[in-house]
């Protein structure tokens, strides 16, 4: 039991290991500047209904305009 144990700590500790090197050495995409967003949902919790404008505005103000 203590072997199944320890094997999976090291298995834990070299995919953490893993996990954290990859996010160290991901490159940057070449995106213009902008909000950043949830992975699947985006900026859905953001705009609130019926305000969107405001973020857009303070947005704009932020990053510029992108045309």
């Amino acid at each position: 039991m203590a072997l199944s144990d320890g094997f999976l700590a090291l298995l834990f500790v070299v995919s953490l290991a893993i996990a954290a090197y990859g996010v160290t050495q991901r490159k940057r995409s070449n995106l213009p500047p902008g909000p950043s967003g949830l992975p699947i949902a985006g900026m859905a919790f953001e705009n609130a209904k019926g305000y969107q404008w405001l973020n857009y505005e303070k947005w704009g103000k932020q990053y510029g305009w992108s045309q």
